[in-house]
Order: C-alpha cells, then structure tokens, then sequence
C-alpha cells in the first residue's frame, strides 16, 4: 500500500469517526482512495419528499462526505444527481 493510500484511509476514518450525522443517517465508507470514496445509504421511505423523490435535506450530507477530504467539488454533483434517479418511485 502506498503512502498516499495510507494518508487518504487515515483522512478518511478520522472525519467519519466523529461524523455523527453519517451514522445516525446509517451512511458507510464503502472504499477510499486518494482523491475519491465511495460512501453508501439506504433510503428508507420515510425519507422521501411530497413527490415520492429522496429529499434534497438527505442527499445532501451524503455529498458533503464525499466533498470533503473524501473526493472532490464535481462529486457532489454526481452523487446528488445519481441519488435523484435512484431513488425516484415510479
């Protein structure tokens, strides 16, 4: 493993230990590497605005944990846009 693997799993465990919106929202670090993570959720319904699309409040935090020393600024976007067509009930 090399040193910049090393630095971006450290940044990583050290902001989510003490994320407590992320573990109460039930989010997890699912992979880290420099310059990017993958982080996961379950929506649940209760999670769902007047038109049944993943509230904007929830997705959100998902792409403030990646936007940090996570990833990068074009993450959030990605995650807010796959997060919308993801979740939307048909």
């Amino acid at each position: 493993m090399g040193a910049s693997q090393e630095i971006a799993d450290a940044a990583a465990a050290a902001m989510f230990a003490e994320d407590r919106n992320a573990h109460a929202m039930g989010i997890i670090v699912s992979a880290v590497a420099p310059g990017s993570a993958t982080v996961e959720m379950t929506v649940l319904e209760s999670m769902a605005n007047g038109l049944d699309v993943c509230h904007g409040g929830v997705v959100f935090p998902l792409g403030l944990l990646v936007n940090g020393p996570l990833g990068n600024d074009a993450h959030v976007l990605q995650v807010c846009d796959a997060i919308e067509r993801a979740t939307r009930q048909n």
